[in-house]
This record gives C-alpha cells, structure tokens and sequence, in this order.
C-alpha cells in the first residue's frame, strides 16, 4: 500500500446525518437547518443528509456571526436613539418648549437678586420714623427668604424629576 491509500484507508468516513437528527442535535427544527442549508450555511450531502461535524463547525462559525452582527446592530441601534434623542431636543429647545436648567435657574436668580435691590428702597421712602422702617425692612426680608427658600425648593423638585408645583411649601423631594 501506498502512503496516500493508508492515509485513507486510516480515516474514518464522515459521519452523514438526517436533516432532522442534525436538527434535533442543535435543537432547531429541520425547516430551520433546510433554510440554513439553501442559504449555503450549512453543508448539503444529497437529499435531506448533512454530514455532522462540517455541519456542527459551520453552525458554530454561523452562530459567532450572528453574535456578532447583532451586537453591531444594538450598538447602531443605541447610537441612533441617541441621534433621535439629541434632534428632538434640540428641536423642543428652538420651539421654546425646553429651557436649559442653569439658564432657567440663573434668570430666576437674577430676577429675584433685582427685586431684592429695589425693595431695598422701599423702607426709605415708606417712612421717616427709623423704627417703621426697620419692621417693613425685616417683614420684606423675611419674605424675600421664604421666596429664596421656595425656589429652591423647586429647583430640588426639577432636578429629581418631580413636578415642583404639586411641592408643598417647607417640603423638599
């Protein structure tokens, strides 16, 4: 015998399965490994055979691929959600419905520092009597520290997710 007849004569014959053992053994139902086999990913041996392990092995390098691909597709998946994300926001803040928190908060502030500078006069120009002027300065600037306090108050509520109006007063989310 020639080396080339031993070598074959040494190999064992490939082991040919039925469509449906190969089916069971992957658990999938035969329709599937058919499908897979006219996609040309699975080997064919004659009508409704497979041989075994070349089936296995493919169905293996089958399966990485698919593992693979999806795994590109979530990641596309999650970077077009965020696309969307950013486009309808962008798209709410220039219909005036979305007003960047630090922007809301600073104009507030502003607005509640300049009410503050004009109250200030107020006492002045109520009365001459010192003692008269010391009672609205003190009832204003206790009213001033309630409006502080609410607003944070509020800004707490905004910054949980809350909805700052339905906050009773003294309460914080």
């Amino acid at each position: 015998m020639t080396a080339k007849s031993s070598a074959a004569v040494d190999a064992p014959a490939p082991e040919i399965v039925s469509t449906a053992v190969f089916a069971e053994r992957i658990d999938v139902t035969p329709s599937h490994v058919r499908k897979l086999q006219r996609d040309r990913v699975l080997p064919k041996k004659g009508r409704d055979a497979i041989p075994l392990v070349e089936g296995l092995v493919a169905m293996v390098a089958f399966q990485r691929d698919e593992e693979r691909r999806s795994s590109k597709a979530a990641s596309a998946s999650r970077v077009q959600d965020a696309r969307a994300r950013e486009i309808e926001l962008r798209v709410a803040r220039e219909e005036g419905k979305l007003v960047d928190f630090a922007d809301a908060k600073a104009a507030f502030s502003d607005t509640i520092a300049t009410f503050r500078v004009e109250l200030d006069g107020v006492p002045a120009a109520a009365s001459r009597d010192r003692a008269a002027r010391a009672a609205v300065k003190a009832a204003i600037d206790a009213a001033l520290a309630r409006c502080e306090r609410r607003f944070r108050e509020r800004a707490a509520a905004l910054r949980a997710g809350a909805d700052p109006l339905s906050i009773p007063e003294g309460k914080t989310p």
